[in-house]
């Protein structure tokens, strides 16, 4: 699933930070591959989602973990309107895209760390036998 999410002025890192805090509670849910938040240095007020699940029953899942509904909760009066729909595609087989990941978002290993996408490509990827 790919989205974005538009914060009201000045909301913007703060929404970011709440979507980090879900990407932590979900990294280790059933089927999660993929949780990336990204945010554009141009544009002060959209944060963008990018996540990969083995299934879109999977993803629905996640919405119980412990916490999430809460977090979810807390980014609304920082949203400017109502979120849209994400983008959601089908994949034909889980693939682990840690380095370019990283490479575009510029990411640091601190960062990498926080949003969870060493573990998660770790726990995920073929063994390399």
């Amino acid at each position: 699933m790919n989205g974005n999410l538009t914060a009201k002025p000045g909301h913007q890192a703060e929404l970011a930070e709440i979507l980090l805090e879900a990407s932590q509670l979900v990294a280790t849910a059933k089927g999660s591959r993929l949780y990336v938040i990204g945010r554009h240095p141009a544009d002060s007020h959209s944060v963008y989602i990018t996540e990969i699940w083995d299934s879109k029953e999977d993803h629905d899942q996640s919405l119980k973990v412990e916490g999430v509904c809460e977090l979810i909760m807390t980014t609304m009066p920082l949203l400017e309107g109502q979120p849209e729909k994400g983008q959601e595609l089908a994949w034909e087989k889980p693939v682990c895209f840690f380095a370019s990941i990283s490479e575009m978002f510029n990411l640091s290993n601190k960062t990498r760390e926080c949003i969870g996408l060493h573990s998660l490509c770790t726990r995920n990827s073929p063994s390399k036998a």
